[in-house]
């Protein structure tokens, strides 16, 4: 008895289709959200240099910033587009009337 359960328990996950399925999503980012941010190099010989500096250094950091606000919005909605895939992927495309589905 305990061979024919076995065998059954073979044959019924045999017959059922694979519901699992993965996707290897990549989201496209432009290449001028990849390049660094860099400002010129200056010398420093005062206080007015330095402010340039300081300048130069928020200039920058507004950019990156800017680079990764944008790189975050393109990669939410690639996110997002995942997530929806995956939650419409595990119904039935067919009923089963036998499932009450």
């Amino acid at each position: 008895m305990r061979l024919y359960l076995m065998c059954f328990a073979g044959l019924l996950i045999g017959c059922t289709e694979a519901r699992i399925e993965t996707r290897v999503l990549v989201p496209d980012v432009p290449r001028d959200l990849r390049t660094p941010c860099l400002s010129a190099t200056r010398t420093y010989q005062g206080v007015a240099d330095a402010a340039l500096i300081v300048t130069d250094l928020i200039g920058d950091r507004d950019c990156a910033n800017s680079k990764i606000t944008a790189t975050d919005i393109i990669l939410t909605d690639a996110e997002n587009a995942a997530l929806s895939t995956q939650k419409q992927s595990w119904r039935p495309t067919t009923p089963n009337p036998r499932f009450g589905l």
